[in-house]
């Protein structure tokens, strides 16, 4: 057979590829719907993780290398979740008005979001000309504090940890009133009581956030943590919908429960990875060799990640320090690792 007429074949088989996948979309499509008539989420880790064996074995069984069919999936699955969520935000359609006190990377991925879907979204900050540079970025409005804030329903102060405590939140927080106040802190620590007891004597709302992604991954069907003070219960649904129309997975958690996930999630990974990441630089200028010669894909996927942490190194510490759990997660770090070289050495 011609070269020419076995390309002819594989462009028969790629169009049928692209129709399948579009008759998955429909059914994607179809699932949306049952979930927006009976008011489900659009996650559901344990059939994401089903599928994926699926995917894995259908590789094995026809001879497909596992690595291709598993950059298919997680795209297949991404797409999926990012247009269930589109579906269930335009079903649920409405503008509001956003202000966000602080200029950082978080702001720019949130507002950036935000804005996609048709919220009126403002920032501001300490520095104007910083919020303005910001602003005209992402093509939304700049106003000095006390406006910003006038014109927002929901309030976000995407700050820093100093900013609380320079008291720079205490000078703005005269504005507050019968506003929804949002931080979005990894670490709630002690801010989280400060805040509630703030929006107590003040007469705002508060409902702490915590979006669960960095600011380089895109944060469609992204999972963000919702913590609901004492007097954020009643407006607990108009945050959850305003994140939802952003096309983000609210999880709904009260504060304890947070803090003490994080020290798993976080702290600890957090403090492997960093070692992990020092020990390795240490050890290739040691042994003066590179690594990544004959780096195995686990090797490769660790590296990849540690990378992504030195982006936000400035908050995994922040996190450490905070942390109500940080100490006992560390000890135990340290236990289990003692622990495993004492077992290695017998």
């Amino acid at each position: 057979m011609e070269i020419e007429e076995l390309r002819k074949s594989i462009d028969e088989i790629d169009k049928e590829i692209v129709k399948l996948i579009a008759k998955r979309f429909e059914v994607v499509k179809r699932i949306a719907e049952e979930k927006i008539a009976k008011n489900k989420g659009v996650l559901d880790e344990e059939r994401e993780t089903l599928v994926k064996m699926n995917w894995r074995r259908y590789a094995i069984e026809y001879g497909v290398p596992i690595n291709v069919v598993e950059e298919l999936i997680e795209l297949l699955i991404k797409y999926s979740k990012s247009y269930q969520l589109s579906l269930m935000a335009t079903s649920r359609k409405y503008k509001r008005n956003i202000t966000f006190i602080g200029y950082g990377n978080m702001t720019r991925v949130l507002v950036k979001q935000l804005v996609q879907v048709g919220h009126d979204v403002v920032i501001s900050g300490r520095s104007i000309d910083k919020a303005k540079r910001l602003a005209d970025e992402l093509r939304c409005k700049c106003m000095d504090v006390s406006q910003a804030i006038e014109h927002g329903e929901f309030i976000v102060l995407a700050l820093s940890l100093d900013a609380f405590i320079d008291k720079y939140v205490d000078s703005i927080s005269l504005y507050f009133k019968d506003k929804i106040v949002m931080d979005i802190l990894s670490s709630k620590g002690w801010v989280f009581n400060y805040l509630e007891n703030k929006s107590i004597k003040e007469n705002f709302k508060y409902v702490s956030l915590h979006p669960l992604f960095g600011p380089l991954t895109p944060p469609v069907s992204e999972k963000i943590a919702v913590i609901p003070s004492k007097t954020g219960v009643d407006v607990l649904q108009d945050v959850v919908d305003l994140w939802i129309s952003a096309g983000l997975e609210p999880v709904v958690v009260d504060f304890e429960e947070h803090e003490k996930t994080m020290a798993i999630v976080q702290v600890l990974t957090h403090l492997y990875l960093i070692a992990f990441s020092r020990a390795s630089n240490e050890l290739i200028k040691e042994l003066n060799i590179n690594p990544d010669i004959l780096s195995t894909p686990t090797y490769r996927d660790i590296k990849a990640v540690t990378e992504r942490i030195k982006y936000i190194e400035n908050v995994v510490f922040e996190i450490q320090r905070n942390n109500p759990f940080s100490n006992l997660v560390r000890k135990k770090a340290l236990e289990v690792l003692n622990n495993i070289i004492e077992s290695i050495g017998r």
